[in-house]
């Protein structure tokens, strides 16, 4: 009579998780900015989650208010970039939810997307540019100007205080300039890994430029077919993952930063708080 050993096959199945998902849930010290006027809040408190573990800012409701008088043209200017945010915080495309998907077999390639329209991407590109461009006459740079003076000039003995809350937020703006949000999360993950803080692995995209992105899509289509034409164009020439990624990063370009900008302009709803009503809220 002859033995039968049998084994049981095993099965392994591996997941992987994308190193700034990795860091989920991330506790939030207060509510994301204007997803009171969004359709997707939780889009909101993603975003958040980012950039609360990348910039840890401080609270927009703890910026002392001014009690000197502002201008009244500075007034405006103010109340004129919040309105423009909070308006910015309900359009379409900043609460859907974009994904792109690159399937290799048997030699072919299949890219599936799901991106918002064109329509909404260029409605929000031009109210983006308001608070964006520095040129623009209610950005956050000029806003954020604005506030600084009032803090240099004026004798307060909250201003030290104010003038860290406007270094720590220019400063979180100038870093998602330069890199988009989820790489440079993913690379202080990647970091906070590493024995010695600074690791060798890549992090994919992180050499991507918003700046570069938003202004070949800015001036090349969705607001002006001008000096930026040839750039875009490039960049979408090569092949149909090279197009979906570049749409997905001029996506996530201006995201990340408009969730920055939404919360700065709560930080400027604080700061003019006890200057007159000029003109009725938004």
């Amino acid at each position: 009579m002859k033995r039968a050993d049998s084994a049981a096959a095993a099965s392994v199945t591996l997941s992987t998780i994308a190193l700034e998902d990795s860091i989920l849930p991330v506790p939030l010290r207060f509510a994301p900015p204007y997803a009171d006027l969004s359709t997707n809040p939780d889009g909101f408190a993603y975003n958040w989650q980012l950039l609360e573990y990348a910039f840890h800012l401080p609270k927009p409701i703890d910026f002392p208010a001014f009690k000197t008088p502002m201008s009244e043209e500075d007034i405006a200017t103010a109340r004129r970039y919040i309105s423009t945010c909070r308006r910015a915080a309900g359009y379409s495309f900043i609460n859907s939810s974009e994904r792109m998907s690159v399937e290799e077999k048997d030699g072919s390639t299949t890219v599936e997307t799901e991106f918002s329209s064109f329509e909404s991407l260029s409605a929000f590109a031009i109210a983006f540019r308001q608070i964006h461009e520095q040129d623009e006459k209610a950005s956050f740079r000029v806003v954020h100007n604005i506030l600084s003076k009032y803090a240099r000039t004026t004798e307060d003995p909250d201003n030290d205080e104010r003038s860290d809350h406007l270094r720590h937020w220019r400063g979180a703006v100038g870093k998602l300039m330069g890199t988009m949000l989820k790489p440079y999360v993913a690379r202080l993950v990647a970091d906070a890994m590493s024995p010695t803080g600074v690791s060798k692995m890549p992090v994919p995209f992180e050499n991507v430029r918003p700046l570069e992105v938003m202004s070949r899509w800015n001036y090349g289509d969705l607001i002006h077919w001008g000096e930026k034409r040839s750039d875009l164009e490039a960049a979408l020439g090569r092949d149909e993952v090279f197009n979906a990624l570049e749409r997905m990063h001029v996506a996530e370009s201006m995201a990340g930063l408009a969730h920055m900008y939404f919360g700065f302009s709560q930080v400027v709803e604080q700061a003019i708080r006890l200057q007159p009503e000029n003109e009725p809220r938004p």
